[in-house]
């Protein structure tokens, strides 16, 4: 129930809630702003589900779609997305932002050491962040990645579970086939010089 109003906006001081298999629904919403509280400091819409039951957001013409434009911030989840479509993301690379530390040196020792492994997601895994367990997967064991490139692993939220970077782990390959490359050049000269 509405409890008031703040400078055109329709303020709740509590929850809307809906029972059975009723539906809200809402035609169109222009706003900038909704409030979660009495003290304006917060905006969003907060979605809770108790059922288990998919949210869904539909345009004009039907088809489901959410978009998020966001500024600056972080849209952050501790659970998994799921996409039937591509997911597409970037990361600012300008070198005008960046400190050079040092180059990637000895990548191709490294990878030596690391074997790339087919899986299936066990119990614990299902059990913990719902993960199919009947695919089979491919991939790398966090542990040994971050025995050799520490900076592409980290912890899983608040868990102590590792999670990797596997984008960035094309730097790792890339700069071990640079390696490899000069040593089949040398290689090459060596034979030319008999």
């Amino acid at each position: 129930m509405a409890q008031g109003t703040h400078g055109g906006i329709i303020q709740f001081l509590n929850p809307i809630s809906i029972g059975g298999a009723g539906t809200l629904e809402v035609d169109k919403i222009f706003t900038k702003q909704i409030f979660r509280d009495t003290s304006y400091s917060y905006a969003g819409i907060y979605l809770e589900n108790d059922a288990n039951e998919t949210i869904r957001f539909k345009n004009e013409s039907n088809i489901d779609r959410v978009t998020l434009e966001l500024e600056t911030g972080t849209i952050y989840t501790a659970g998994n997305i799921f996409a039937e479509g591509d997911i597409t993301s970037e990361y600012t690379s300008d070198e005008r932002l960046k400190d050079i530390v040092s180059t990637l040196e000895n990548s191709l020792d490294a990878i030596r050491n690391i074997e790339p492994i087919k899986y299936k997601w066990n119990e614990l895994a299902e059990k913990e962040f719902n993960y199919n367990t009947n695919e089979i997967e491919l991939g790398f064991k966090a542990q040994q990645i971050q025995k050799y490139f520490p900076e592409l692993v980290t912890n899983r939220g608040n868990t102590d579970y590792l999670k990797m970077d596997y984008q960035k782990m094309t730097v790792v390959l890339l700069s071990a086939l640079q390696e490899l490359d000069k040593k089949v050049h040398e290689l090459e000269k060596k034979l030319e010089e008999k």
